[in-house]
């Protein structure tokens, strides 16, 4: 079973570790990681050493104090997440299983193939109209293997880590447009919310979002902006005698009165 990323509720974390120091926290984090990839941890005290990146000195000093999270080498927590994240694999291996497993959303279209095949004119049997209802079939098979393939989006789906990479390349918010992504596609009825490859799906959506975030209009400048970029590009210079000096960065030259 592919495991995916591990949920840290911190407030939980933080309340429950406060008592531990700065090796014990790079330590028990460690630890934690490992037992999430393979649902345990070692009881021998060496190996235990290494995998939170301490000397043997050191784990004998700390690891006490760390291993009372792990009640007879079992951690509760992990324990129960790693049961919820396996019940949901089941379930999403159940609805492909009858997704591929059914044929009810291929038999509309063989239905119409029959009708237009039945419309058609008894002609001549040539070697043209040979090669077109062979095309034809071909395009149908096609056509009912794409279908077959597509999906819904899953209620809890979350990038995987390529499909973060991808937005991360692109300089994309990747946890905004999931939230975006995910309820945009989710709230799709009918065909339109069925995919046959939702990762194509997700890069196409990150590469509009790196599009629409280049072409954003920049900052109007303000007013005294303005002004100040005039004095500039004109060259003027200021002058107590003749200027309002409102700001003596943006003074602008003032018509004398006629004497």
């Amino acid at each position: 079973m592919s495991i995916p990323f591990m949920p840290i509720y911190w407030g939980d974390y933080h309340g429950d570790t406060q008592h531990l120091t700065a090796i014990e926290h790079g330590g028990y984090l460690l630890l934690i990681s490992h037992y999430w990839r393979t649902g345990s941890i070692p009881s021998d005290a060496l190996k235990l050493s290494r995998i939170s990146r301490m000397t043997t000195k050191q784990w004998s000093a700390h690891g006490p104090t760390i291993l009372e999270f792990f009640k007879d080498g079992k951690h509760k927590r992990i324990d129960k997440e790693l049961s919820l994240v396996a019940t949901k694999s089941q379930k999403m291996r159940l609805a492909a299983e009858k997704r591929w497993n059914t044929t009810d959303t291929v038999k509309p279209l063989e239905t119409l193939d029959e009708q237009d095949a039945n419309a058609l004119p008894e002609q001549s049997k040539s070697n043209a109209n040979q090669n077109h209802n062979q095309n034809h079939n071909q395009n149908h098979t096609v056509r009912k293997k794409v279908i077959a393939l597509a999906s819904r989006l899953p209620d809890d789906w979350q990038p995987s880590d390529s499909d973060i990479d991808f937005a991360i390349r692109l300089d994309v918010d990747y946890r905004r447009e999931a939230d975006i992504f995910r309820d945009y596609w989710i709230a799709q009825a009918g065909a339109k919310g069925r995919k046959a490859n939702w990762q194509s799906t997700w890069r196409n959506w990150i590469r509009r979002a790196s599009e629409r975030k280049t072409l954003q209009p920049s900052r109007k400048e303000t007013a005294i902006e303005m002004g100040k970029r005039l004095i500039r590009e004109n060259g003027y210079e200021q002058n107590t005698g003749y200027t309002i000096d409102h700001d003596p960065i943006v003074s602008l030259p003032r018509q004398q009165s006629g004497s």
